[in-house]
């Protein structure tokens, strides 16, 4: 009953967020998910999710994986046949998964059967003294903070089953390996869909410059969001948030992103995801914001914003400024 009440507040929060057109998309999204069909093969993959992060540590990784002969699934950690899984794969890989009853006893289940866990890691929220320090956790309200008091899946980090982790930078790998895991760092990656949204893009700016298509004759169906992609004077920035937790991180930037954005008019900054900016960037002409979901925006924009993953220090804050001034000098 606990979980239920706090599903019906995360749902909630994303009316609120997205609003009821986006948000309720979403919401049937991840209450589809919940019944999406498994059936046996090599490897299942366990998100806490259907948002970006699952999308590309598993929709994306599983695609790849497929591609060298193995036989994939995904599902979300609230599936209610989870604990029925273990017996049909061979490697099970969590990602951003609670320690729910569920999951637990599809952990039990794995263990007894002596098959394989990885614990997949692309942000420190299993640990919770970082956890405790992001906005995302701030904005949990009473009864998810009980359920994230051990960080995100620490329970089964912290399991000494389980020897195997993967991750996404060098940085993390590290502090997975001070806890004496075996640490694979494994890239995020453009699915295929991706792919043929570029070379659509790449095909369509040759036929303008070639003079074969008109300027502006867009080749991808999504007019809510259509921009000049032929346009190549102005200088485009992109910075794509997967989760709210990462408010804090982007502030870091906000003063240096204000001060280049002020002096030269023909830098752009696209916002793409759930964030929250100040109103120094708000009240600039050149900041556009734009909904989850844009695989367009990527091949459309020449630099995107990555965080720092020491940005909550001073030290931190102070060089990730730096590096983000002498890259657009460079430009």
């Amino acid at each position: 009953m606990k979980l239920f009440f706090i599903k019906i507040g995360k749902a909630w929060n994303v009316l609120r967020r997205d609003g009821f057109a986006n948000g309720g998309r979403r919401i049937v999204s991840a209450f589809f998910s919940l019944f999406r069909f498994v059936g046996k093969g090599d490897i299942l993959f366990v998100t806490g999710g259907v948002g970006d992060s699952a999308l590309y540590r598993a929709h994306h990784t599983a695609e790849e994986l497929e591609l060298q002969g193995f036989k994939c699934s995904i599902t979300v950690q609230d599936n209610p046949m989870l604990s029925g899984y273990a017996g049909k794969f061979k490697v099970f890989i969590f990602h951003r998964v609670l320690f729910t009853p569920n999951v637990a006893k599809l952990l039990e289940n794995i263990k007894n059967q002596d098959k394989e866990i990885i614990f997949e890691a692309d942000d420190l929220v299993y640990d919770p003294k970082y956890l405790r320090d992001m906005d995302y956790f701030q904005k949990l309200n009473s009864l998810e903070k009980k359920l994230y008091e051990n960080g995100v899946g620490g329970e089964i980090l912290s399991d000494p089953y389980v020897k195997t982790c993967t991750t996404t930078t060098t940085y993390l790998a590290n502090k997975l390996s001070e806890l004496g895991k075996k640490v694979f760092i494994v890239s995020n990656k453009l699915s295929k869909k991706d792919v043929q949204i570029a070379e659509k893009v790449i095909s369509y700016k040759l036929s303008v410059k070639n003079k074969k298509l008109p300027v502006n004759s867009y080749p991808l169906s999504n007019p809510g969001n259509r921009l000049p992609i032929t346009d190549n004077k102005n200088i485009r920035i992109g910075y794509f948030s997967g989760t709210i937790s990462h408010n804090k991180d982007f502030a870091t930037i906000t003063d240096a992103l204000s001060e280049v954005m002020e002096k030269h008019q023909d830098v752009e900054l696209f916002l793409v995801g759930p964030l929250e900016t100040e109103n120094k960037l708000n009240k600039l002409h050149q900041c556009r914001s734009f909904g989850t979901g844009q695989s367009i925006l990527r091949v459309q924009i020449g630099t995107e914003v990555l965080r720092s993953r020491d940005s909550r220090s001073a030290h931190g804050r102070r060089r990730q400024q730096d590096l983000f001034r002498s890259d657009l000098g460079r430009r």
